[in-house]
């Protein structure tokens, strides 16, 4: 499923849930709690604690998924990224290529809000294996490694 396809998902499906609690919410009042019956009250009452608990984990479900697949987008650009670099087509990364593709990624990472890169780190490891598997293997070690920050950080 694409992004887009999650979002418009999700946005039904909150669409939907939030529909259901003005529905309980609307059973609520209705019920004349002066000498209405309380039995009745607790179980309007327990019925809209599980609707809302229906949301908060429906909604908690959409962002895991909306995340996901801006992870998903993120890791595609950067892959795209790579494999454009190798303008040989020979599989792997030269001198010349790597700083093109250097400055490539730092635009990228920027772009999406990552102000920290070790760009030194990077060259050293694509000279010791400059395999386009290979930096697509780092690059993704070094995405999964700080991925939930990037999330709480609201770059991704």
């Amino acid at each position: 499923m694409d992004g887009a396809a999650a979002a418009r998902l999700s946005d039904g499906t909150i669409d939907g849930e939030d529909r259901n609690i003005d529905r309980a919410r609307d059973g609520l009042r209705s019920v004349d709690s002066a000498g209405g019956d309380t039995g009745d009250i607790l179980r309007l009452v327990r019925t809209n604690q599980k609707l809302m608990l229906s949301v908060t984990n429906r909604n908690g479900a959409a962002v895991a998924d909306k995340h996901r697949a801006v992870c998903d987008l993120f890791m595609k650009e950067i892959e795209k990224l790579v494999k454009r670099s190798d303008t040989t087509g020979s599989n792997t990364i030269d001198d010349k290529e790597l700083e093109h593709l250097c400055l490539r990624l730092k635009t990228q990472l920027l772009a999406q809000g990552v102000t920290e890169w070790d760009g030194s780190a990077f060259r050293e490891m694509v000279r010791e294996d400059n395999g386009v598997d290979n930096i697509l293997s780092y690059c993704r070690e070094r995405f999964e490694a700080r991925k939930e920050e990037l999330i709480e950080k609201g770059v991704i």
